[in-house]
């Protein structure tokens, strides 16, 4: 108990510390503490004078006498569960010591390996161990041993592992590249209604290019992946930074990804965004660095496009 930590560092003596620990009583304690010298002195009663006696009595007026029942009851039903090796065993000791439970070392790592989880148990209860002290860092090693191995196979069975982020980038912007491409040269035609002067951020997505006899539409483009949370308003500043003159579409990943920078699983959005010019290139890619995004080199030949896509999908398959 806290109070009795001061006792002991202040050197109280047993005399004072009945009345110390009255003086700390304030509300309904008061009026208990009051109302108990009251009903002793009617009763001719010796007034509370050692520590232990008003423990004693604090534990009759505030503990119910089914208490202790519970606390052998979760001591007994305790398992380790979902907490780790360290969180069980300081609720064990918690419950053993509000039980007032001694016991002998040897029943209380017997009471220690019951509860633990089998995985756990089955490999250390093979080990040698001196005590308790020793059982648990046992159990402590297993356990980190366990989350390293799950870790890494969480890592090269998923879909997006941190080694291949780049090919995964490539995997989901070759799945939509074609129908985003399209949709960008439609986009451009229409635009060509509002052609402004050439070399604007105000012209529309082809005017920086130069322009041919058959007018064949040439767009550049950069794609890669963007956290979700960031994906809004990434799109919305480069809308508004290159003034609407460009194409920008995206599409969720499905699961988290593992972020070459971070090292952190973190779910995200694939890209591209076609454009035209490289003003408005040179804006794209700052929106992109101050977004955290991720870019990732796409070949604008078809040939190439399709020879990767199908590389890609022949490791993954």
């Amino acid at each position: 108990m806290k109070v009795e930590q001061l006792f002991a560092c202040h050197r109280v003596s047993e005399e004072r510390k009945v009345p110390l620990a009255a003086l700390s009583f304030q509300g309904h304690a008061m009026y208990w503490w009051t109302a108990l010298e009251r009903e002793r002195r009617l009763h001719n009663d010796p007034p509370i004078q050692y520590w232990n006696d008003l423990k004693s009595a604090m534990r009759r007026r505030h503990i119910p006498t089914y208490y202790g029942r519970e606390l052998m009851n979760k001591l007994q039903r305790l398992q380790q569960r979902d907490m780790s090796v360290e969180q069980y065993r300081q609720q064990m000791e918690l419950l053993m010591m509000r039980a007032c439970i001694r016991e002998e070392e040897a029943t209380t790592v017997a009471r220690f390996l019951s509860g633990l989880n089998l995985e756990i148990r089955d490999q250390v209860e093979l080990l040698p161990y001196r005590d308790l002290n020793d059982l648990v860092q046992l159990c402590v090693r297993v356990e980190q041993q366990k989350m390293r191995k799950s870790y890494k196979k969480d890592s090269s069975h998923s879909s997006f592992p941190k080694k291949d982020s780049k090919k995964e980038g490539k995997i989901f912007v070759g799945e939509f590249f074609s129908s985003a491409r399209s949709n960008a040269v439609a986009h451009q035609r229409d635009l060509e209604v509002y052609a402004g002067a050439e070399g604007s951020l105000d012209s529309p997505l082809l005017l920086e290019q130069e322009e041919t006899t058959t007018k064949q539409v040439k767009l550049g483009f950069i794609c890669g992946l963007v956290p979700r949370e960031k994906s809004i308003p990434f799109e919305r500043i480069i809308f508004r930074a290159t003034r609407g003159n460009v194409f920008l579409k995206q599409t969720v990943v499905e699961h988290p990804v593992l972020d070459p920078l971070s090292g952190e699983k973190v779910h995200k959005n694939v890209f591209v965004v076609f454009y035209s010019g490289e003003r408005v290139k040179s804006k794209i890619l700052k929106i992109c660095d101050a977004f955290g995004a991720n870019r990732y080199p796409f070949s604008d030949d078809l040939s190439k496009q399709f020879q990767t896509i199908t590389e890609v999908y022949v490791i993954f398959s």
